[in-house]
């Protein structure tokens, strides 16, 4: 599995030399699986993914993209992602809304004046809305191109090649957002954006969910000492802080941790020092860099 990362910058882009190691674009998290292209949110990192994914002659035409919850930073990018305007593409947008209807009228909000020139019933490519729940899991055939969505509690078992199912946390203001867990080929990986865990870290119920897993992404927006700052509170902004994440990646048993989501303010400098101390912990942990491109 090859997991490339596009944008990891929270809240909004940033641009200038203190930030051109780690990259200024908002998330975007890609994995290729086989015949099918897994994408983790879609901010400004979705542009240069969906480059990726067009001059990628050899790779998949069906594009899952799941988004985490509905903030600009993490749909910003979806107007200029290039397989959308290719008729032999398939695009599937799943994820946060409450329903399929309610998630389709939220995208289709950013395709339509005054917000954007085209309607999304102009785009070329074979669209396809769909909003998963916690007791669902996406189950997919990689020879067959095909999926299906099951039910853990009333649905028989279904074998497949491999599997994405997503948990809410409450944590972000005021929607929350959803965690994706991804099953694949034996492998876990985790993306857990804008979330502020709970417990300083002793977050159980995440816990269980990315107990051992392989490859975890999860927020990090925030140092200590901004999370505890008496001037400028932060605190229930949905987002979480430095020690609290390394406390629940070594309760969980974490084999590859990237901080994640980070401060739109933090330098290259800052977040070298940062990666560095995560480092000491496990070497196999660090800060997720745009353009960074991981194996597993």
């Amino acid at each position: 599995m090859e997991i490339r990362v596009f944008g990891s910058r929270g809240s909004h882009c940033v641009s200038g030399a203190e930030f051109t190691r780690y990259g200024g674009l908002t998330p975007c998290v890609c994995v290729q699986c086989g015949k099918f292209w897994i994408v983790f949110d879609a901010g400004m990192g979705l542009v240069k993914a969906g480059e990726h994914i067009l001059y990628d002659s050899t790779a998949a035409k069906t594009v899952f993209l799941f988004l985490s919850h509905l903030h600009n930073d993490h749909i910003e990018g979806i107007n200029f992602f290039k397989p959308l305007y290719i008729g032999n593409y398939h695009v599937r947008f799943s994820g946060f809304g409450g329903s399929s209807d309610i998630l389709l009228d939220r995208i289709s909000t950013t395709f339509s004046p005054p917000y954007f020139p085209l309607a999304l019933d102009e785009l070329k490519s074979q669209l396809e809305i769909t909003s998963i729940s916690e007791e669902q899991v996406m189950v997919f055939d990689d020879n067959a191109g095909t999926y299906v969505i099951r039910n853990v509690f009333t649905d028989e078992f279904i074998k497949g090649d491999f599997s994405i199912s997503n948990w809410y946390h409450p944590s972000h203001p005021k929607d929350g957002s959803l965690v994706y867990k991804l099953n694949y080929g034996g492998k876990v990986l985790v993306y857990a954006t804008d979330i502020e865990l709970y417990g300083g870290g002793l977050d159980r119920r995440m816990e269980r969910l990315c107990r051992n897993a392989d490859m975890v992404f999860i927020d990090s927006q925030y140092t200590d000492e901004q999370y505890f700052d008496e001037g400028h509170v932060v605190q229930g902004y949905g987002h979480s802080y430095h020690s609290a994440v390394i406390r629940f990646g070594q309760a969980a048993n974490i084999k590859k941790l990237r901080f994640f989501h980070h401060d739109p303010e933090a330098t290259d400098d800052q977040l070298d020092a940062v990666d560095a101390a995560l480092k000491k912990i496990n070497p196999e942990w660090g800060c997720a860099y745009t353009g960074e491109i991981l194996h597993l």
